[in-house]
């Protein structure tokens, strides 16, 4: 004769059959990820009214940082005072200044290689959703920090692949990765800024220690495409 806990531990048993964890539930397309997502983070979903970005990220601990300027979905804008500018105006990539050379003087502009010109839509995929411009497939599920999170990836146009984990419940993107970098950020201290839920803090999963911190993010603000122009004659 069973005992109650025995009895107990059997229909428990049979209960989960018919109730499958949150990572063997139905998939959802990733149209209806993105869709969810979009929502999520403007909570309209008009989700194109998110033109332009404009952040500092800044490791946690130190004073100064990068500055970042975005107009979607390919132009970007980084500086990092005394240091470089590096800039795409969507076709090229290159830089307006830097890096130093030998004798510490800064290079003037000049562009990168053309074969490279493609890690400048993986740098704006880190702050810019890219399933949000561009095609997304159902890439399965995984868990962040214990929860369940759908996978998206992104074949940028230019060749680079973008690998996101949207948070099963809330739909707020919480790690992406680029694996050609070996680059993996896991976000958070989500925050409101003009209308949008947007990340402030991000770091690698691997290494907790390296957080990298989001200061003055704004968004749509009115930046100067002049700003995203190279010289005449740049080579």
């Amino acid at each position: 004769m069973r005992d109650r806990g025995t009895t107990w531990l059997l229909v428990m048993a049979s209960l989960s059959a018919f109730c499958p964890s949150p990572l063997r539930s139905q998939e959802l397309s990733a149209r209806e990820i993105v869709s969810r997502s979009a929502r999520a983070m403007a909570g309209s979903g008009d989700i194109a009214s998110l033109r332009t970005l404009r952040l500092e990220e800044v490791l946690e601990g130190r004073d100064r940082g990068e500055k970042w300027e975005i107009i979607r979905p390919n132009l970007v804008r980084r500086q990092q005072e005394g240091a470089f500018i590096l800039l795409s105006d969507g076709r090229r990539a290159g830089y307006l200044e830097g890096p130093r050379l030998a004798d510490g003087t800064l290079q003037g502009p000049h562009l990168v290689p053309q074969e490279t010109y493609y890690h400048f839509e993986m740098d704006i995929s880190i702050y810019v959703p890219a399933f949000f411009d561009y095609p997304a497939e159902y890439a399965g599920l995984t868990t962040v920090d214990g929860n369940p999170a759908h996978l998206l990836r992104v074949n940028l146009p230019r060749g680079g692949v973008v690998v996101y984990a949207i948070h099963a419940e809330s739909f707020l993107p919480v790690r992406v990765e680029l694996p050609e970098w070996n680059l993996r950020r896991q976000m958070g201290d989500f925050r409101q800024v003009g209308g949008f839920l947007l990340p402030h803090r991000t770091w690698d999963p691997r290494d907790p220690s390296q957080v990298i911190v989001l200061r003055n993010l704004t968004v749509n603000p009115d930046l100067d495409r002049s700003r995203f122009v190279f010289p005449a004659g740049i080579r």
